[in-house]
């Protein structure tokens, strides 16, 4: 009798965990549209990424994007870690050096990701004004239409 409620007991146990397993995160959605990475080098490299058919949701960030691009588009880069997230020490054809105070900067479409501090620095890309981005790549929100700019150019 007690091996039949503790059999019982397990089944049920089992069954509420495919049902939890199954649910997934109802905030989590599948992107549509298109993300646009560009490197402003010495000649513009810009890469164009459908999110809905390469499996984006609204759970990945910038990094996911740079990292998917590396390992489908061959771009290539370097980054580290601070207690701000990461950072790029290059990408694509631009590099980072402290010696001529040369840092990548990130410039994005997503307002949600837009820098607060003075002066708000910004650029032009396609008729589309991109503001430096408040947070690092790690933190970088994705959606249709989004564009991610990377450049080591101080806008005028």
């Amino acid at each position: 009798m007690k091996l039949k409620k503790l059999l019982t007991v397990f089944a049920v146990m089992v069954a509420f965990a495919f049902v939890l397993a199954g649910c997934g995160d109802p905030t989590v959605k599948p992107l549509d549209g298109t993300a646009t990475v560009v490197i402003d080098g010495s000649q513009q490299k810009v890469y164009t990424v459908d999110l809905k058919k390469n499996g984006f949701t609204t759970e990945d960030r910038g990094w996911d994007l740079v990292i998917w691009l590396a390992d489908n588009e061959g771009l290539s880069f370097t980054a580290s870690s601070s207690a701000y997230g990461k950072y790029f020490t290059s990408i694509g054809e631009l590099r980072e050096d402290a010696a001529s105070y040369t840092y990548i900067s990130i410039y994005t479409s997503v307002e949600e990701d837009f820098s607060t501090y003075e002066p708000v620095l910004k650029v032009d890309y396609e008729g589309k004004t991109l503001t430096m981005s408040g947070v690092g790549i790690s933190g970088m929100h994705l959606e249709s239409g989004c564009v991610i700019y990377f450049t080591t150019k101080y806008p005028a």
